[in-house]
């Protein structure tokens, strides 16, 4: 997380379980809308960004409650590895992000 911090890829701040919260809310109603597409050729990218949006959103969720800010998607995979402590679940999220 140095490494992140260091190229600013995150910042320091304030716990925010209000902030966290409304990140939740929100990635359940991608999650909920997605549920009402129908899975074809046409709609998968589709589908698949949103649930990524979904996942980006409960990360930051989880990094507001650990007092941090993302600036990159990027700086969620060093989250993941060094504050959570779960190198192989980065490497998943970073395979999806990518």
């Amino acid at each position: 997380m140095k490494k992140a911090l260091k190229k600013s890829y995150v910042k320091k701040v304030k716990k925010d379980k209000f902030r966290a919260k409304s990140l939740i809310k929100s990635a359940e109603l991608i999650l909920k809308t997605i549920k009402q597409i129908p899975l074809n050729k046409t709609s998968a990218n589709t589908i698949l960004r949103e649930l990524y949006e979904a996942l980006r959103q409960c990360c930051e969720a989880i990094g507001y409650l650990y007092r941090y800010k993302f600036l990159s998607h990027e700086a969620i995979t060093y989250f993941i590895s060094d504050v959570l402590e779960d190198k192989r679940l980065a490497l998943k999220f970073d395979r999806y992000r990518k």
